[in-house]
């Protein structure tokens, strides 16, 4: 009895961590419903740091299941599908010109459940995500509006002069990265020894968001580093196809 106690004590760990993940998302969509697309954004960044830990606190404690990998993609959903959206939508509605279309970014929302649905029952990406992974996506457009909330200036010129084509074109070119059938290396390799290919995407994107945090923001460095090592990915995949593992 006192064993099967433990048990369930251990496996609510994880599953309060994917909780607080998901609230954060409900969280973001509240402060973007004020207008505060920067907290918003933040709300997100914070969804995405405790999207770090619930996988490895299951598998720490032995009580990875079923049930609590269908609720971290549903905290997903929320927080790294719906909410980007509902903020590039906010920030549509309030740039000039093509009334009426702002719902275009939810595609990025569609694309991340399909996303997240395809990997719960993809065993190939254990190694390497085939796609670029939501969370990643999602912080792509988070931290981009939340460097533009912090630099009045610049984002009243790109509201006025870029208006809400460069809105779609963010969200259309990450709902494309997360479907693509590009590998690009994880974070979470469970593979005895990483390839120098993808140590050097890491490190390079690594660098590139050290530097671009010291020079401009911590917004700024999330971005950079985030676009590198998607870029990067590319680049891994034309050079070194042979070095992507099966």
């Amino acid at each position: 009895m006192i064993q099967g106690l433990v048990h369930a004590v251990k496996s609510w760990i994880p599953n309060a961590i994917t909780l607080m993940n998901l609230l954060m998302g409900c969280v973001g969509v509240s402060l973007a419903a004020w207008g505060d697309l920067v907290g918003a954004s933040r709300a997100v960044m914070l969804a995405a740091f405790l999207d770090l830990f619930d996988g490895m606190a299951a598998r720490a404690l032995g009580v990875a299941s079923p049930v609590g990998k269908d609720l971290d993609s549903l905290a997903d959903v929320v927080s790294f599908g719906l909410v980007p959206s509902f903020i590039l939508y906010q920030l549509a509605a309030s740039a000039p010109g093509l009334a009426g279309t702002e719902w275009i970014v939810y595609v990025h929302t569609l694309a991340a459940a399909l996303r997240l649905a395809r990997f719960n029952h993809d065993t190939r990406q254990t190694d390497h995500f085939i796609g670029l992974a939501s969370p990643a996506a999602a912080l792509i457009l988070v931290s981009a509006v939340a460097f533009l909330g912090q630099n009045e200036p610049l984002s009243l010129q790109i509201r006025s002069e870029l208006t809400k084509l460069l809105i779609y074109g963010a969200a259309s070119g990450t709902a494309l990265l997360m479907l693509a059938p590009l590998p690009m290396p994880s974070l979470k390799n469970r593979a005895p020894g990483p390839a120098i290919a993808d140590l050097m995407v890491l490190g390079t994107s690594a660098l590139v968001g050290v530097l671009s945090a010291w020079l401009l923001s911590p917004d700024a460095g999330i971005f950079c580093a985030l676009l590198t090592y998607t870029l990067c990915s590319v680049l891994r995949l034309l050079l070194f196809p042979n070095s992507i593992r099966p």
